[in-house]
């Protein structure tokens, strides 16, 4: 069988790993919510609490790793296509 394991470049893989750090606080937020639906009183206020600073954190990496997408990656990939792939 051929070996399918391809080596990126060290900024293609920095986006790549936070695809998939991103993804996992996502779905850590989905795990908030389903305790915030079960729990009542004081525990539903830290839970809130705790979603809101997770999701404000997550945000600013978001802010940052949509950012050097939208000025490095993305720039370069349209270069690299022809007219009618565009």
């Amino acid at each position: 069988m051929e070996n399918t394991h391809v080596v990126f470049s060290k900024p293609l893989q920095q986006l790549m790993d936070e695809h998939v750090l991103l993804r996992k606080a996502m779905n850590h937020f989905y795990d908030l919510t389903e305790e915030i639906e079960s729990e009542s009183g004081h525990e539903v206020v830290q839970l809130f609490a705790q979603l809101h600073e997770q999701v404000s954190a997550f945000t600013t990496k978001l802010k940052a790793h949509s950012k050097r997408e939208d000025k490095g990656l993305f720039p370069m990939i349209s270069r690299r296509l022809g007219e009618g792939d565009r």
